[in-house]
């Protein structure tokens, strides 16, 4: 059962950093190539 309330919060915070690492190399993507943005 611990475990299991250790997991969840976890699993969460990867999610949401992967959510921002994806929006992070688009951002970069978009920075460095402006052109190929629009």
């Amino acid at each position: 059962a611990m475990l299991a309330t250790l997991v969840k919060p976890a699993r969460d915070m990867v999610k949401k950093i992967g959510v921002l690492g994806m929006i992070g190399a688009l951002a970069a993507k978009a920075l460095s190539n402006p052109g190929k943005a629009e």
